[in-house]
């Protein structure tokens, strides 16, 4: 009886190291392509990532940016530099995006939404879904004003661009505030 739990828990141990470890050529998020959202938003990342000779034969690529896609107003990416593992890459990517993010300096004060890099494409594959992919241009806002009685006041919330795929005329342009 403790032979067969044991030989049981060894199999589920090994199956779950096995997902838990996936690769990103494995990933059921798809393939990333050049006309994807984020590559329209960031266009000097695409032209790394697509055109650019050294870095599009490298043998690793990793795009992180800050998620949830309300903080994706940054990117960093990496690429192979001589006999690098993918995930000594993907660990390049996102210290380099924590970095970046805490450049920008405390966003808590302004900005209402917990902002973390995470790794979201990895060998030209997505490892987290499109959905949760930003399809705006999003960043922190404030709007400072004068109330009815004079005072300064300041509004903080988040802003959103619709223009990512190229040079509309008619563009959304929407401002949330968090706190209602």
């Amino acid at each position: 009886m403790f032979r067969i739990v044991a030989l049981v828990t060894l199999a589920v141990l090994t199956l779950g190291s096995n997902a838990w470890a996936q690769p990103s050529s494995q990933s059921p998020y798809g393939k990333a392509e050049r006309r994807d959202p984020i590559f329209l938003r960031f266009s000097e990342m695409a032209n790394r990532y697509w055109v650019n000779t050294e870095t599009n034969s490298a043998s690793h690529k990793v795009v992180a940016i800050p998620m949830p896609k309300q903080c994706a107003f940054l990117y960093a990416d990496a690429y192979t530099r001589g006999q690098q593992s993918e995930s000594e890459v993907q660990q390049t990517a996102l210290s380099n995006c924590n970095r970046r993010l805490q450049e920008l300096g405390p966003l808590g004060e302004n900005y209402g939404v917990d902002c973390r890099c995470q790794v979201v494409i990895s060998d030209e594959t997505y490892v987290v879904p499109k959905a949760s992919m930003p399809d705006d241009a999003y960043g922190p806002s404030s709007i400072f004003y004068r109330d009815e009685r004079g005072n300064v006041a300041r509004l903080n919330g988040l802003v959103r661009y619709g223009a990512l795929i190229g040079r509309d005329r008619s563009v959304t342009f929407t401002v949330d505030n968090p706190r209602g």
